[in-house]
């Protein structure tokens, strides 16, 4: 749901621009809770989905503390007349580009898993890949694809998530969608 709500705000989506209010739904919630599922899966033994969950909580934890006064990040890169040094978009992009790497790793661990996942992690890949391209060198073109993908990435989530939510067990055939196993089958 952050990258969601993020990939909205990068689009300007109803004209928003400013990011502020995607800070406590990408620390509560995709912060928090999404290392807590990290935990979870590391206690049923799922040593991939323990390394991504933690991992992308720890970036929501990490992207949310960007604009948390507290932390200094934005003042250690204000100049004396008030303006941002242009070491701070630099710098973005750096961190976005460590982001971009390790997704790639998790998209090679990814690709016996489903589509859904695999969707995931190569749009999210993509995302930050853009918005790097961005934060290097302002364009809209980079911007707009980068939100883009990042809404992608947010709707193959959302299909992922749904595919372990909604099950027969739980709601009507029609609302059960596949998640499109690519592990390859004992023959």
């Amino acid at each position: 749901m952050g990258f969601f709500l993020v990939s909205s705000i990068t689009l300007h989506t109803r004209g928003v621009t400013i990011p502020q209010v995607a800070v406590p739904v990408l620390i509560l919630y995709g912060g928090v809770f999404q290392s807590l599922v990290g935990m979870w899966e590391m206690f049923l033994g799922n040593t991939f989905g323990a390394t991504v969950f933690s991992s992308y909580g720890a970036f929501n934890l990490t992207y949310g503390a960007l604009y948390l006064p507290a932390f200094g990040v934005a003042a250690a890169y204000t100049l004396p007349d008030g303006s941002l040094s242009p070491q701070f978009e630099q710098a973005i992009g750096l961190y976005l580009i460590s982001w971009f790497i390790v997704t790639m790793l998790f998209v090679i661990g990814a690709l016996r898993s489903s589509g859904a996942v695999l969707s995931t992690l190569i749009f999210t890949a993509l995302a930050f890949l853009l918005l790097a391209v961005n934060a290097f060198n302002p364009s809209d073109a980079a911007r707009i694809a980068g939100g883009s993908f990042g809404m992608l990435a947010s709707a193959c989530a959302f299909w992922g998530a749904m595919c372990g939510f909604w099950v027969k067990d739980t709601t009507y055939a029609l609302f059960t969608p596949s998640p499109i196993d690519l592990t390859p089958k004992s023959q």
